[in-house]
């Protein structure tokens, strides 16, 4: 009787320091969650809004829903997996310095080299000259032209993009495209693979699997060319050397698009195999769980070339009348859809929120959302088919403080392209609360001070604009370093 219950006593031990661990780790991440997502005037005004705060439940809902988890964790299970997404993104930032766009002086090289493999053009032109049938009802060749930027803007007005002629139609799948044409005209480029520090190999993975979205090939055809180029890598012995791990693939689609699973047609698997796994991916959207998966900013229709380019935009944009407290840009879903509750909180308030309904091809032109962005003060930004949405660079470029109301949106992405502090730059509302009816958007922001607003927007104005533009190929900025500078930078003390 003595041996069980001291037996018994033990198991009770063990089971309160589990309980008692698990408590300290959720007031850890309580305390963390306020510190980096509540705005300060939501802390310090009992008159405030209540705050909108982030639930981990919510915060891995799109990595649950792509990869196909759907039998929902305990509180605790999610909060260890919103420690690692912290912890990942934490490893990524590490030694990353969003604070200021001016490149230092000195080699931007700083003795270390990119090697471009040599592939065969079915893996890069061949696969952009297919631009005609990526999509069934038109033709996306003119988003592709001029090395990725698209065709250039016809402006009607000079006043809303500025300067000219350095605007184009640019689709924003066209990272793939922009990014090889950057990296052509690289200072830091090497014919001598002994001496690269970097290999970059030229696959458009973005644009492959993009073609493959509506049309009836099998699993094999779509994983066909991406099995081909981890073949070729396998061949030379500058993969083996590190085994990929100083590898970059540039794929300019969200990662869920390479993670197919058993129950869609959506998509390949090339994430899902273990050869991709060592290789630095670029992202429009990564897996918040994949450290060697680099989220990178959508690219936008503003391609400056030269220093002067983005002073002019920055001057045009600290300027700019903003007359609208806040706006949305999209269009309506299912009635239970975050957007339709935007819309309908939207239209209540019509004169504090601006409405632009997004209807047939009124915003595949830069000028209609543009103008909306310059003249709002907060830019609803709610998640698109997936967690991230081009949209929020539009706005964050425009100088408009976006609204977010999906951690993965950006604090789990962009960790080379944006602030640690996410309340410096943005202010976060939970999904379901609004969806709950239980926060208004516009009653949020209206308690957020002059002051504070005017804060946010030097952050972004002065410190993260320039860090999300891409300047056009050739173009040698001395003054500012825009998102590929940023990148090259990264991958290169990688």
């Amino acid at each position: 009787m003595v041996v069980a219950r001291d037996q018994a006593m033990v198991v009770q031990r063990r089971t309160m320091a589990m309980l008692l661990t698990r408590l300290v780790l959720a007031t850890l991440f309580a305390v963390w969650v306020v510190w980096n997502f509540v705005p300060l005037e939501q802390l310090q005004s009992f008159t405030a809004p209540p705050a909108a705060e982030i639930r981990f439940s919510h915060s891995v809902e799109q990595h649950y829903k792509f990869s196909g988890h759907n039998d929902g964790g305990s509180l605790s299970e999610e909060m260890e997996l919103g420690w690692k997404k912290k912890e990942i993104i934490d490893s990524l930032r590490s030694g990353s310095d969003t604070s200021s766009r001016v490149v230092s002086s000195g080699s931007p090289c700083s003795g270390r080299a990119i090697y471009i493999y040599k592939l065969p053009e079915r893996f890069n032109r061949a696969i952009l000259e297919q631009c005609g049938t990526f999509l069934p009802w038109f033709s996306m060749c003119d988003y592709f032209t001029n090395s990725g930027m698209g065709v250039p803007v016809q402006s009607s007005s000079s006043s809303v993009l500025a300067p000219a002629g350095k605007w184009f139609q640019t689709n924003q799948y066209a990272l793939d495209v922009l990014f090889h044409q950057r990296l052509l005209h690289y200072p830091c480029l090497t014919d001598s693979p002994e001496e690269a520090s970097l290999f970059y190999v030229p696959y458009y993975a973005g644009l492959d699997v993009l073609r493959y979205h509506y049309t009836n090939e099998t699993l094999e055809q779509k994983n066909e060319l991406g099995l081909e180029v981890m073949d070729l890598l396998k061949r030379q012995q500058w993969w083996w050397r590190r085994n990929g791990r100083d590898h970059l693939l540039v794929m300019g689609k969200i990662t869920w698009d390479f993670r197919r699973n058993n129950e869609t047609m959506w998509g390949n698997t090339l994430l899902k195999m273990a050869e991709f796994e060592n290789m630095t991916k670029l992202l429009l959207e990564r897996d918040p769980f994949e450290p060697n998966e680099i989220a990178v900013p959508h690219p936008t229709y503003f391609h400056p070339s030269s220093d002067s380019d983005i002073s002019t935009w920055i001057s045009r944009i600290a300027s700019s009348s903003r007359d609208n407290l806040v706006s949305f840009a999209g269009m309506p879903r299912d009635p239970e859809h975050l957007r339709t509750h935007l819309i309908n909180q939207c239209k209540d308030r019509p004169d504090r929120c601006k409405l632009l309904a997004c209807s047939g091809n009124l915003c595949d032109s830069p000028e209609p959302t543009m103008e909306l962005f310059l003249s709002s003060q907060f830019c609803m930004q709610p998640p698109g088919d997936s967690a991230t949405r081009r949209s929020v660079f539009d706005s964050l470029i425009a100088g408009c403080i976006p609204v977010l109301f999906d951690a993965d949106t950006a604090y789990f992405q962009y960790a080379w392209h944006l602030p640690e502090d996410s309340s410096s730059y943005s202010v976060f509302v939970s999904a379901s609360d609004v969806k709950r009816r239980r926060v208004d958007v516009v009653d949020v922001v209206e308690h957020i001070s002059p002051r504070q607003r005017l804060l946010m927007r030097r952050k972004i104005i002065e410190e993260i604009v320039p860090g999300l533009l891409y300047a056009q190929p050739g173009t040698r900025l001395l003054k500012y370093r825009d998102a590929f500078d940023t990148t090259i930078a990264r991958l290169l003390q990688r």
